[in-house]
């Protein structure tokens, strides 16, 4: 109605290999999931004609703040050893990943409308 989406939930599932460090590899994926729902309803770096930037700062670029973010996600990390000493993988950023196309897509099914950039803004979702 509104066009201001909501998610309610995500699933990630990731392979990390060997966790060493059970609060730290959720930390990223959780943050990567952040991060790639962020980049799909509110993350833009708009410019003027000239090139100017339209924004002085990170939070004026659409980062979220908790009151956005405030949605579960659940993990499942799948250890899988590497051919590493430690047998550990880089978690980085991987929540990412997934979640991007996931509230992409999820997105696209429900408005069943296409859309071809981020972030979909609600004037995108019911125009």
């Amino acid at each position: 109605d509104t066009g201001f989406p909501k998610v309610i939930e995500i699933f990630a599932v990731d392979d990390v290999g060997r966790v060493l460090v059970k609060d730290e590899v959720e930390g990223q994926i959780i943050g990567g999931v952040l991060q790639g729902v962020s980049q799909v309803l509110w993350e833009q770096t708009p410019y003027d004609d000239n090139g100017n930037p339209l924004f002085s700062s990170i939070a004026e670029a659409g980062v979220p703040t908790a009151v956005e973010a405030k949605y579960k996600v659940t993990l499942n990390e799948i250890e899988f050893p590497s051919a590493l000493p430690a047998k550990s993988r880089g978690v980085g950023e991987a929540g990412t990943t997934g979640a991007l196309p996931a509230v992409f897509i999820a997105l696209e099914k429900v408005t069943k409308k296409k859309f071809n950039k981020t972030p979909i803004l609600p004037w995108d979702i019911i125009g």
